[in-house]
């Protein structure tokens, strides 16, 4: 039986922005401990208690993706993954930061994007004139501090439910292919990759002397032009007395 997918899975709409940073504000909403999380990564493991987190709000010149509050921090949130930063939509933010909670000792700016998207020299300037925190991460840098809360040590102060939702949400950044794939290690792949065309002509090997077996199952007989023995693949249809036509695809792997 299939396991079943994740409500953040299932719910999302791949490549959809504001959605993502959706997802991430109920997240933080459901689960403090994730809030907390998102609050490190903008601080630099400053600890403050989080007092509220709200995504898509209004301001006079747009909107924010994400917004956190603490006694004495702002946090904007600007969530990317394709696109690029708009014309002047971070120098925006920090005169948003700057004008609205200037009284406050952290300002703070992060991004969050799904490759490496290092700021423009003038906005990095803006921002410090104006005594602005800036902070660029990736989606790959939230995955590896929320995964954290799915360990059985860090969980101790987080329940069952909390957990499996912080789970799913990594499962989901995962689907969305946010996170790398990490390199092969030589112990990993150890002799695999010397014999993989042995195993793919082994494979070949096998898959011809089973034709005569499968027509004999099918009642069948192989279709003369339908048909394919390549390196990537090789695969042979049938087809009946009848005329029904039955397709045998049998993917093997790639050698190169």
């Amino acid at each position: 039986m299939p396991e079943p997918q994740s409500i953040f899975v299932l719910g999302r709409e791949i490549g959809h922005e504001d959605q993502l940073t959706q997802m991430l504000a109920w997240l933080c909403d459901a689960v403090p401990a994730a809030a907390a999380v998102v609050l490190r990564l903008a601080l630099d493991d400053v600890e403050l208690p989080v007092l509220g987190l709200s995504a898509q709000n209004g301001i006079a010149d747009g909107r924010l993706d994400a917004l956190i509050t603490t006694v004495g921090s702002t946090v904007i949130i600007e969530s990317k993954l394709g696109s690029a930063y708009g014309a002047g939509q971070l120098h925006k933010y920090i005169d948003w930061l700057a004008a609205q909670h200037g009284d406050r000792p952290h300002r703070v700016l992060m991004t969050l994007t799904e490759r490496l998207a290092p700021w423009p020299d003038e906005d990095l300037a803006h921002a410090a004139s104006l005594n602005v925190r800036t902070v660029a991460r990736r989606w790959k840098d939230l995955y590896g501090a929320l995964s954290e809360l799915t360990t059985n040590a860090a969980s101790a102060d987080t329940d069952e439910l909390a957990t499996r939702l912080v789970q799913a949400f990594l499962e989901m950044l995962t689907e969305e292919g946010l996170i790398p794939v990490k390199p092969l290690p030589g112990d990993e792949l150890s002799d695999l990759w010397s014999r993989s065309q042995a195993v793919i002509a082994r494979f070949h090997d096998y898959f011809r002397a089973c034709k005569d077996a499968i027509a004999v199952a099918l009642d069948a007989t192989p279709h003369s032009n339908r048909s394919s023995a390549q390196m990537t693949s090789i695969y042979q249809d049938f087809t009946t007395a009848t005329g029904e036509l039955i397709g045998s695809v049998s993917p093997t792997p790639t050698a190169t």
